[in-house]
């Protein structure tokens, strides 16, 4: 973990931090100083959640509402870091991101 936290490898997210806050004991006081540490993704507001469900069609895969809430925070953080993503953007997406010039590219 040290190794990727030097490198800044690695992304938190508010939801985790709780999960892993009210989880396990043993080796939590580490892992949570550690935690801490991370860049933290940023909450997506739930109406735009919400639309990131509409416009990839995520209902009914059997993903449920937190997961759905990281992984959009996921690509935000990817899309506004300009590294590559697997989801595409959805078409209100792609206008902003063509406004504000930051490339979006799908991994192979």
């Amino acid at each position: 973990m040290d190794r990727l936290l030097a490198r800044d490898a690695v992304t938190g997210h508010p939801l985790v931090y709780g999960e892993l806050l009210i989880g396990d004991r043993g080796g939590r006081n580490k892992l949570l100083a550690d935690y801490e540490r991370m860049h933290q993704a940023d909450m997506v507001p739930h109406g735009d959640v919400v639309g990131f469900v509409r416009d990839r069609r995520l209902h009914g895969k059997g993903a449920g509402w937190i997961d759905i809430r990281l992984t959009a925070s996921a690509a935000i953080e990817r899309l506004l870091s300009g590294q590559p993503t697997s989801i595409s953007p959805s078409p209100l997406e792609a206008r902003r991101q063509s406004a504000l010039s930051i490339p979006i590219c799908e991994r192979r």
